[in-house]
């Protein structure tokens, strides 16, 4: 709809001088860019009841937690109060996440398509009219707002970051939930409400870009533990030299970078103990580990 709009006003704009044209495009384009800012993208489709209203709704029939009730119940009823209370509790987290995941990558998108329309418009429309000023000024327009959909460009590598975290937050919640619906199998008397509630609180975190960061952080520090060990241990005097021992040293370590599906794959088929680096640096282990590198097609 954007183009059309541009493409109509500008016709009427090209019959006047180019200075008049100048300022007139000035005021069309914050018109248009206006409007566009107005729409945005769907985020699916529209609810039973809107966010704010569950919300409110659930706020309002649950409450705070009422520890004088619940200390007043017999155990049976407790169980039941501390379910109720910690699953919708749940479920009032569960909405909120969406409302925050959404609004990551909606607002984000909704930059770029105000910038991209516009853009397209303009350069379009300048090669379908005649006068040179009035193209001349269209294309530079167009130009400066190519150069703002550049710092757009720019962002790719920050949403790519947003889409990862958010990975890691849906996998944080899900990991949560999961031991936290598990507990609630248990009698009041092994899992009471305020260590139910205190599971509720790490549910809510699981969803925030902070664990995520620091759970990612996390993974990539224990593949550097790994692999530093994995270094270590064929820095030796006495070091393995056979086929097999030297074939699973250099497929594990490719580019000076630790292989942990490799890593795992080896640990598998090795005794409960026995280690990877073990494995690949004792020369008593040569045997084994010619074996398990001709099982996986390293000789």
């Amino acid at each position: 709809m954007l183009p059309k709009v541009l493409l109509g006003a500008i016709r009427v704009l090209a019959a006047k001088d180019s200075l008049v044209l100048a300022d007139s495009i000035s005021a069309l384009l914050l018109s248009c860019v206006a409007l566009a800012s107005c729409t945005s993208l769907s985020e699916g489709p529209d609810r039973l009841y809107s966010y704010n209203a569950e919300v409110s709704t659930i706020r309002a029939q649950i409450g705070a937690p009422d520890f004088h009730r619940y200390l007043s119940l017999a155990s049976g009823e407790r169980r039941i109060y501390r379910n109720d209370y910690i699953l919708t509790r749940m479920y009032a987290i569960d909405l909120a996440y969406t409302k925050y995941e959404t609004s990551l990558t909606t607002n984000e998108q909704s930059s770029d398509l105000v910038a991209a329309a516009t853009n397209i418009a303009l350069t379009t429309t300048s090669s379908l009219i005649s006068p040179v000023s009035t193209k001349n000024i269209l294309s530079g327009v167009a130009s400066a707002l190519s150069g703002t959909k550049a710092v757009y460009n720019e962002k790719v590598l920050l949403r790519n970051s947003i889409q990862l975290l958010q990975t890691q937050m849906r996998a944080n919640r899900e990991m949560v939930a999961s031991r936290l619906i598990q507990r609630l199998g248990q009698d009041d008397i092994n899992y009471p409400l305020p260590l139910a509630l205190s599971d509720l609180e790490e549910y809510y975190r699981a969803g925030t870009i902070t664990a995520a960061m620091l759970k990612a952080q996390s993974v990539v520090s224990d593949n550097e533990l790994i692999a530093e060990q994995v270094k270590q241990s064929v820095i030796v005097y006495n070091l393995g030299r056979g086929s097999g021992q030297i074939a699973l040293r250099n497929a594990l370590t490719v580019g000076g970078k630790l292989d942990p599906v490799l890593y795992r794959k080896i640990q598998a088929k090795l005794a409960s103990d026995q280690s990877v680096e073990t494995l690949i640096s004792d020369p008593k282990l040569g045997a084994t580990a010619d074996r398990i590198a001709r099982e996986l097609g390293y000789i």
